[in-house]
């Protein structure tokens, strides 16, 4: 139904919006079976993912394994962590298991010293100004 990928593609936003609202499917777990929050960040499928993120429930899944896609996405790793950054459900302050909990600081940590190295930064990033994602 919709074409790969959500980025600059009309229409497919709205209708995978009004697909998750019309129809009734088990979102959570599907979500959870085929991994895909963690494909949506991996993949820049970045309106899906906050779509997706957006559903009442949708709180099984592996926060680490979604953070590893979205921190290691080669083009999309910035906007990915903003959004899962604006999202509660994926609170990475709220672990209860010290050592996810760990886990998370230290990819964080790497993170944000490649982020704001530019000698680290990724050129696709800074060529699409992603410095932009950092200020917002």
């Amino acid at each position: 139904i919709l074409q790969e990928g959500d980025i600059n593609v009309k229409g497919n936003a709205n209708l995978s919006a009004a697909f998750i609202k019309k129809v009734p499917l088990d979102y959570p777990a599907l979500c959870e079976e085929r991994c895909l929050l963690s494909e949506m960040a991996a993949d820049g499928n970045l309106v899906f993912l906050d779509q997706l993120l957006g559903i009442p429930g949708n709180d099984q899944f592996d926060k680490i394994d979604l953070l590893t896609s979205a921190l290691y996405s080669q083009l999309y790793r910035i906007p990915a962590t903003l959004i899962l950054l604006k999202h509660p459900k994926v609170a990475f302050n709220d672990f209860k298991d010290e050592d996810i909990n760990e886990e998370a600081k230290s990819l964080f940590q790497e993170f944000f010293i490649e982020i704001g190295n530019t000698k680290k930064a990724n050129v696709r990033e800074i060529a699409q100004g992603a410095s932009s994602y950092l200020i917002s």
